[in-house]
């Protein structure tokens, strides 16, 4: 073998280019970072990344807040934020594929991305189903094949909740945490919290304001046009509006005694099944709605 031609010495490892793996026919399974027969990504939407590792994608690079699964996430090198990146990181994991979202990450990751570039588009629940699609198209490599079938398998999954009626009773309360003071009856009337100082709602223009629909409840109609996350004030809510505190990004966890203050209905809510749009959320979703629609 000729060095810089057939391998690379790095940090004393040997690193075997991607033309000799071509050349030998076949994987070997141990995850060789130029290997040629698996399609290597970056991924920086959280979301994402939870999803592509489930369907058994080789996942190179991540964000800091790809947290998702757990036990595998830790062998990933994690590569900036969502809304900053290491360049020099990134083009190091020699990626085939890097994905982005356009509501997650900023347009100057994409226009220096080094790998082809695939940025998804998620605002509702019925756009998961082809932006699912879209994602299982960037896979070339024809040993990817049992994961473009689980990604087609997901979005199949995730058209069948888009097409499912929305919940027609709130008896209960999907996501709950911890109930800071519980209405006796939960009224259709929500308003979920993801910020304070100034306090932020989402509105059903946002992926989480379509789950909250789905889920059968109203929420607050914001006073301009266009506003997906406006800043609000208590006073102008409604009390007949149950008030719901995300888990994240805001740790409202840590201020529950503040909250119980307010003395009125809320929760705090478990945020990653209102808002990852990957396989989380179709999961918590599936629960929710169809023991319902059976």
């Amino acid at each position: 073998m000729n060095e810089n031609v057939d391998y690379t010495i790095e940090n004393g490892l040997l690193v075997f280019t991607r033309d000799y793996l071509k050349r030998r026919g076949s994987c070997c399974g141990s995850g060789c970072r130029n290997c040629p027969y698996h399609t290597r990504i970056v991924s920086m939407v959280p979301s994402w990344t939870e999803t592509l590792i489930e369907a058994g994608a080789r996942v190179v690079g991540r964000t800091r807040f790809c947290i998702h699964p757990r036990d595998k996430v830790n062998s990933i090198q994690a590569l900036g934020g969502t809304k900053e990146w290491n360049i020099v990181e990134v083009r190091a994991r020699s990626a085939d594929l890097v994905l982005l979202d356009q509501e997650e990450n900023p347009k100057t990751m994409a226009d220096e991305s080094p790998a082809q570039t695939i940025a998804t588009h998620v605002t509702r629940i019925e756009d998961v189903a082809p932006e699912l699609r879209k994602i299982a198209s960037g896979f070339t490599c024809a040993d990817d094949h049992s994961v473009v079938q689980k990604l087609l398998e997901l979005s199949e999954r995730w058209e069948k909740i888009s097409s499912l009626p929305p919940l027609s009773r709130q008896d209960e309360l999907p996501g709950v945490l911890d109930w800071i003071q519980r209405p006796g009856q939960i009224p259709p009337r929500v308003a979920y919290f993801i910020w304070n100082k100034p306090w932020m709602t989402v509105t059903k223009e946002t992926f989480i304001g379509s789950v909250l629909s789905k889920l059968g409840f109203d929420q607050l109609e914001p006073q301009h046009a266009g506003e997906k996350y406006p800043a609000v004030t208590l006073d102008e809510i409604p009390p007949d509006t149950l008030l719901l505190f995300s888990s994240e990004p805001y740790p409202f966890q840590k201020r529950r005694d503040e909250l119980q203050m307010l003395r009125r209905p809320s929760a705090i809510v478990d945020g990653e099944s209102f808002s990852w749009f990957g396989v989380r959320t179709l999961v918590f979703l599936e629960h929710a709605l169809q023991n319902q629609n059976r």
